[in-house]
C-alpha cells in the first residue's frame, strides 16, 4: 500500500508507535528519527505533530513506582520538619505585622491624646487672654476716670486731695495688676501639660 503523499498526524502516530513497540526508548523518538522513517517531510511539519503524540503519550501512562517503607517514613518526616518550618515561618511574620500594627495603634491614641491636651490648653489659654483684655479694658476706663478726678483737685488748687487721691489711685492700680498677674500665672498652671510618667 503506497504511502500517504503528505506527511499527517495520523502517520506520525503511527511511525512513532511502531518505534516505541520495537523497543525504541521515548527520548530517542525525535524528529530525525521520524523523518529518516518517512523518507519525507519538513522538521516544521513534523516537529509539532511528534509533540502532540508524545504528550499522549506521557499523559496516558502512570508512573508506579514502590517507594520501600523506610524511605517513606524518612519523606513524611521530611514533608512534615518543611511544613512546620513553613509554618513556623508565616507565624512568626504575622505576629511581627501585628505587633507592628498594635504598636502603630498605640503610637496613634497617644497623638489623638497630646491633640486632644493641646486643644484643652488653647481654650484654657484663650479664655485667660479673654479676662486679661477685659481686666486691661477695665484699667484703661478707671485710669480715664481717676484722670479726670485729678484734673478737678488741681482745678481747685486743693493739693493735699490731689495727692491723697493719687496715692489711693495708685494703690488701686498695683492691686489690679497683682490681680491680673496672678490670674495669668493660675492660667498658666492649669493649662500646663502633665507629665507621663510611663513615657520616660
Amino acid at each position: 500500500m503506497p504511502l500517504p503523499k503528505y506527511v499527517t498526524p495520523e502517520l506520525v502516530s503511527t511511525t512513532a508507535d511502531r518505534l516505541l513497540s520495537q523497543g525504541v526508548p521515548l527520548l530517542e523518538i525525535t524528529n530525525g528519527r521520524i523523518r529518516g522513517e518517512l523518507g519525507r517531510g519538513s522538521m516544521e511539519t513534523i516537529q509539532p505533530l511528534l509533540r502532540d503524540w508524545k504528550k499522549r503519550q506521557t499523559d496516558s501512562r502512570s508512573l508506579d513506582i514502590e517507594i520501600p517503607d523506610e524511605f517513606r517514613s524518612e519523606l513524611q518526616e521530611l514533608g512534615s520538619k518543611l511544613w512546620s518550618t513553613a509554618a513556623k515561618t508565616a507565624m512568626d511574620k504575622a505576629s511581627s505585622k501585628f505587633a507592628d500594627y498594635h504598636a502603630i495603634k498605640r503610637e496613634m491614641g497617644d497623638v489623638y491624646r497630646q491633640i486632644d491636651d493641646a486643644d484643652t490648653q488653647l481654650e484654657a489659654l484663650k479664655a485667660n487672654v479673654y479676662s486679661l483684655y477685659g481686666e486691661l479694658t477695665k484699667l484703661k476706663e478707671d485710669i480715664v476716670r481717676h484722670q479726670g478726678e485729678l484734673s478737678v483737685y488741681r482745678d481747685n488748687n486743693d493739693g493735699e486731695g490731689c495727692l491723697k487721691k493719687t496715692n489711693e489711685w495708685l494703690e488701686m492700680i498695683e492691686q489690679r495688676v497683682s490681680d491680673i498677674i496672678e490670674q495669668h500665672l493660675e492660667a498658666q498652671i492649669t493649662a500646663k501639660p502633665t507629665v507621663d510618667s510611663s513615657a520616660s
